[in-house]
């Protein structure tokens, strides 16, 4: 990312600063996302800002139920019962 110069008019640096901010923030939503199997969730809170953090911790637990309820529809009885056991596991 190159340096925002906030000289000249400010709603040009301040348009230029907003793009910037949400470029970096994409970056490194990719990133969390791509090493949260990796970490305890512990390490990876840590590691990233809590915009990040929460945004992968949602798009995470999407993946989870979407994945519980396709396997509900295949006839595993119990996937929303070994789901709710792992999300309070990681709350406890």
């Amino acid at each position: 990312m190159k340096p925002i110069q906030c000289v000249g008019q400010v709603e040009a640096w301040l348009n230029a600063l907003a793009d910037c901010m949400c470029s970096s923030l994409r970056s490194l939503l990719q990133d969390a996302v791509v090493i949260m199997e990796e970490k305890t969730k512990d390490a990876w809170i840590w590691d990233f800002p809590a915009q990040v953090t929460l945004t992968g911790s949602q798009i995470a637990w999407n993946a989870e139920v979407t994945s519980a309820f396709q396997r509900l529809e295949e006839g595993y009885e119990n996937a929303m019962k070994d789901l709710h056991r792992k999300q309070v596991r990681f709350v406890l």
